[in-house]
């Protein structure tokens, strides 16, 4: 948020007005719009006066990137948990998929086929595992996140995007996706697919992220499944071809 700010808060009471803002801006981007929302609306919401606002952020935009590095810190958490559940992913039987992936018990219809974690291929095997591992870890993070804090929306997929919101959006993506890549790394995809497979991934859950979840925080299962089963069958795509 730094990188946004005017000046830098020193005490708590300025501390605390500067989250008041950044939570007011949210409120007020997510309700009217970015481009409906005004810097006097803002303040009036956050209970403080215009002055205050222009104190520590210079204009609409500095708010804007405030509410986004915010929601990509709560994000980096998502991520870095996919990471270090990959990492610590038990070898278990080929073909178990991670919870919360597509074929698991939690999921409503028949299992889906056997596909190539089941082939004897050792090497193959665990690689399937620990990449299911990280799409669970990946894709029922955000979910969660989003439904959690529903003002991430708009952000990463923005539907009438200002060139605001899509530089916002590009960079987001284009965070997230460095995270995915590593975590890709990790699980052991191919390194020449790592990074176009990781940007593909978060291009897919970004868009189909604002049918899955509503502005209220809602989840809908129907489109939440929809959306695990894409992404699984993508993850799917990545493994490496069985002997």
């Amino acid at each position: 948020m730094e990188g946004s700010l005017r000046r830098t808060p020193a005490q708590r009471r300025s501390r605390a007005r500067v989250e008041r803002l950044v939570e007011a801006a949210e409120a007020e981007f997510s309700e009217v719009g970015y481009d409906s929302a005004s810097t006097r609306s803002i303040a009036a919401r956050a209970e403080t006066s215009i002055g205050s606002l222009y104190q520590f952020f210079p204009h609409k935009r500095a708010l804007l990137d405030a509410v986004a590095a915010r929601h990509l810190a709560g994000l980096d958490q998502v991520t870095a948990a996919a990471s270090g559940a990959a990492s610590h992913s038990a070898a278990g039987p080929a073909g178990t998929p991670a919870a919360g992936t597509p074929g698991t018990p939690e999921e409503s219809g028949p299992p889906d086929p056997p596909g190539p974690l089941a082939a004897p291929d050792t090497a193959s095997a665990a690689v399937g595992a620990r990449l299911r591992t990280v799409h669970g870890a990946v894709i029922e993070g955000v979910i969660d996140y989003t439904a959690a804090h529903p003002g991430v929306r708009p952000l990463l997929c923005p539907v009438f995007p200002s060139l605001d919101l899509t530089e916002i959006a590009a960079s987001m993506q284009a965070a997230i996706a460095q995270r995915v890549e590593r975590a890709f790394a990790g699980a052991g995809v191919a390194p020449d697919r790592c990074a176009p497979a990781a940007e593909v991934y978060v291009r897919i859950l970004a868009a189909l992220l604002w049918h899955a979840v509503d502005a209220e925080g809602t989840r809908h299962p129907a489109s939440c499944r929809e959306l695990r089963a894409v992404l699984g069958a993508y993850v799917e795509a990545l493994l490496p071809a069985s002997e």
